[in-house]
Parts: structure tokens; sequence; C-alpha cells
């Protein structure tokens, strides 16, 4: 984003499809079922109520059309982008044919946001449902429901209230290369992953442990409570004593 005069900013529109761009194929009519990433970007940004009121001039670049793609692009942009001016990516759960589409809404609360000084140096956010979450935390916590996206470690940073950007929080923010050499290790290190279950034995645990060479480190991990069986401690003890141990649950 760059600044054209004092009040103007400029926002880069880049649409990549997914459901926020459906539509029924060409001869079709509405309401037959099958949608396909049909809207051009222009055609997107036209069709946003109240956007003109944005203050804000938009540039859009018809990037991709594809039928879906991922929202983890938010995590390499996090990474790479080392400005100050925001990064801002949203989406829709419901294409534009259904009852309580959610695109339109979506695209005036990023560029709203985009467009806001408070966001300036916050890095990547994802915009959904008027609320602002760093992309660092944000996941996606349903299949279904317009409000899909959570930051379950941290909760939204800020929120879009009418038209207004409200920030409730600056996260910490590592630009690219800030680490430094010192904080890399001096060689790359293999990790081994060894997820357990309810009951399991830590067959695999041994079987870890017999490799210090190979897996220097270990990251153990159980996806929900309650704990994998009793005896899961004691092929942990034995690698823990020489070897990087992580444990996760």
């Amino acid at each position: 984003m760059t600044v054209i005069g004092q009040h103007r900013p400029r926002i880069a529109v880049f649409t990549l499809g997914g459901t926020i761009s459906m539509a029924p194929p060409p001869g079709e009519p509405a309401g037959s079922g099958g949608v396909v990433p049909a809207l051009s970007g222009s055609e997107l940004i036209d069709s946003v109520p109240g956007l003109a009121a944005a203050g804000a001039v938009a540039e859009v670049h018809d990037f991709r059309r594809l039928p879906g793609w991922a929202l983890g692009i938010d995590d390499v942009l996090d990474l790479v982008h080392s400005g100050d001016a925001p990064v801002v990516v949203t989406g829709a759960m419901r294409h534009p044919g259904l009852a309580g589409a959610d695109g339109a809404a979506n695209i005036l609360a990023a560029v709203q946001a985009a467009a806001s000084p408070e966001l300036a140096g916050v890095g990547c956010v994802v915009v959904f449902a008027d609320e602002i979450h760093a992309a660092r935390y944000v996941r996606k916590a349903h299949a279904t429901s317009i409000t899909a996206f959570a930051s379950p470690s941290a909760g939204p940073i800020g929120h879009v209230i009418e038209g207004t950007v409200r920030l409730l929080t600056r996260p910490p923010r590592s630009l690219p290369g800030e680490a430094g050499p010192a904080a890399r290790p001096a060689r790359d290190v293999r990790v081994g992953l060894v997820t357990m279950c309810l009951g399991d034995d830590g067959e695999f645990l041994r079987a870890a442990a017999g490799r210090p060479n190979s897996l220097p480190g270990c990251r153990w991990y159980w996806p929900r409570a309650p704990e994998p069986g009793p005896c899961w401690p004691l092929p942990m003890a034995r690698p823990a004593r020489s070897r990087i141990l992580v444990v996760a649950g």
C-alpha cells in the first residue's frame, strides 16, 4: 500500500478466486447447485456497497481465479513481508448466490483495515466477520460458519466497527533476518514427531530413542486429553537425558 495525497491511501487488491468469486457456470440458472470461480476482481470490488466512502483508491489485480486456495498463504506473507504497510487477507464462507453471502462485507472491512493507520507496522492480518486476526495466530475453526476463523491462543487483535478500526493489541513482530546468525543452529537438526494416543504403550518412543544420531531432537504429541497410557513416561525418560525433548498436548 502506498499513499497518494494526505487522505487517499492506495490499496492493491489481489484476487485469487475461491468461494468469494463463485457463480453458476455460463448457461446455468442461479440456484442450479453448481458454482465455479467466475467473478473477476473488478466485479467483486464493484459489488461492495459503501466502498467508495472508505476513502481509499483500490487498484485491482485479477491474479488468479482458482476454485479454492489455502488461507495458509497468510503465514507465508507474514514471514516475507517486512514493510510498515499492512497486508490484509480476506475471503468468504458463502458464495454470492447464497442467502447471507459474506464476501462483500469482508472485502469492505478488509479495505477499511488496510487503509487505517492503526494497522501500520502490524504485518499480515486476516479480516473475517469484522474481526482482525494476526496471521501467526489465526486458524480455521469451523467448516461452514461465517465466523469460521479464530485465534485460539490469542483472540482477535482488533475489530472493524461500523467502518472504524479498533485495535485491541499489537502483537510482537519478528521481521525477516531479525534473529541473526547467533540464534540459528550451527547445523540442520532433524526432529522426529511421534504422535501418541490413548493407551499407547510407547513402542514408537522406544524406536526413536534408539536413534540418537539420526534424530537428535524428538517431539512427542498426543492430540487431546485424556493422556496416553501410564507407561508413556518411561521410554521418554531415557532419551530425555541426552537429547532435545519437546512434549506437546
